[in-house]
């Protein structure tokens, strides 16, 4: 039996895909329709789906509901919250730099090069002020 993990965000992404969801910023709408062709995926190609159940207490039970064909495990199950500090602790020490517009750690550069995303630095006026951005070419 194959299993598909599905995250809570991608979950999140596709309601407001279609309309469940209130859109705050247009922008977001090319991660979200990938999310939703991940999870469109999955359910063609996977037999069962399977989503922590760490979702918002207040949402938690309109979530299992809305997305019935999918079992959802008990946040407590693992040793998950144990799991998720360590990850925390990992990521904190990762501090990507750019410099000339690319990553200086190599491996960095490799993992954006093995993923083939075209990131760039651009300067955005918003409210008479400039801020640098990063943006992902598609």
């Amino acid at each position: 039996m194959s299993y598909a993990l599905i995250d809570n965000a991608s979950l999140t992404a596709f309601q407001r895909t279609v309309g469940d969801v209130v859109v705050r910023n247009p922008d977001t709408i090319n991660g979200d329709l990938v999310a939703v062709e991940n999870l469109i995926q999955a359910m063609l190609f996977y037999d069962e789906l399977i989503c922590i159940d760490n979702y918002k207490e207040e949402h938690q039970a309109e979530r299992i509901k809305k997305f019935e064909f999918i079992r959802f495990l008990p946040n407590d199950k693992f040793n998950l919250p144990e799991i998720e500090k360590k990850s925390k602790e990992s990521a904190s020490n990762i501090r990507p730099e750019i410099r000339g517009g690319e990553f200086a750690d190599e491996d960095f550069k490799e993992l954006v090069g093995m993923l083939k995303l075209n990131m760039v630095c651009t300067w955005d006026m918003r409210t008479s002020v400039y801020y640098l951005t990063m943006k992902m070419l598609v």
